[in-house]
């Protein structure tokens, strides 16, 4: 009957509205930590400061979207324990960081391939302009949390390469050598816009981040460090384009008074 049925259906009430409190609790836990998160500045922090706000992200993402972020947060868990900074540590952190900035441009290409066509056709449907669905996805992968992680890993890389007495070079793509006409500039912001019919090897004195790579362009070589999920990071990896740091401003300056007159080079890293 409807009066014995009645305990039931308010015990179902009774939960239904405990996970809707619980399910908004997380919300506003998730805002928190994401504001928090975002408004430390990384590039202030010591490098032990860093490694801890490293574990908190993985572990951050890893509940969020489980999968290889469960692995990461294992390895990153035991990199925090051991004792650091000597040259054995400091290389296992650049294998562990390798693979927490693996973890996240696979995440980034599964979001970018999953949004942006769905994107595209919605705005073909609607009649929209295509111009403004073009960063769409982009800006989909910089409104998760694995934003404030490709930051942490940014800044963390200058102190893990000089600990273990690693190279200078970083990649930020997934192309690890082009060939191409050499152009040293400032920045790009003033090319923007522009395309070349011949491949073009770029040496950055400056980069934002935000900037479009004009087609033709196969490489851009800087000393100012990239952030895997910026723009232009995600850009060059799907434009298949070597986009490359250099944390040692000398070897860049040297590079580029080598290369001045040269009007041909092939970069390989």
């Amino acid at each position: 009957s409807l009066h014995d049925a009645l305990p039931i259906y308010q015990g179902i009430a009774v939960a239904v509205l405990l996970l809707a409190i619980a399910l908004l609790m997380d919300c506003a836990l998730e805002n928190w930590f994401m504001t928090k998160m975002t408004e430390s500045d990384k590039g202030a922090m010591d490098r032990d400061t860093l490694i801890e706000m490293l574990a908190m992200n993985v572990e951050h993402m890893a509940l969020s979207y489980g999968r290889d972020w469960w692995e990461c947060k294992t390895l990153v868990d035991k990199l925090k324990d051991m004792n650091r900074w000597d040259i054995q540590w400091a290389r296992l952190a650049k294998a562990v960081t390798e693979r927490v900035s693996l973890a996240l441009q696979a995440q980034a290409e599964e979001i970018y391939s999953n949004v942006q066509p769905k994107a595209e056709e919605f705005a073909k449907a609607l009649g929209s302009d295509q111009a403004y669905i073009t960063n769409f996805a982009e800006e989909v992968i910089r409104g998760s949390g694995g934003l404030v992680l490709s930051q942490i890993l940014t800044a963390l890389a200058g102190h893990v390469r000089a600990a273990g007495q690693l190279g200078v070079w970083e990649l930020a793509s997934s192309i690890d050598s082009a060939c191409g006409a050499v152009q040293v500039l400032d920045d790009i912001v003033g090319i923007q816009g522009q395309s070349y019919d011949t491949p073009q090897v770029l040496l950055v004195n400056k980069l934002g981040g935000m900037e479009d790579i004009p087609p033709g362009v196969v490489a851009i070589l800087s000393p100012a460090g990239v952030d895997v999920l910026s723009h232009i990071a995600i850009r060059a990896r799907n434009q298949k384009v070597l986009l490359a740091s250099c944390h040692d401003g000398g070897v860049f300056s040297g590079l580029v008074e080598a290369h001045k007159g040269h009007k041909f080079v092939k970069v390989s890293l």
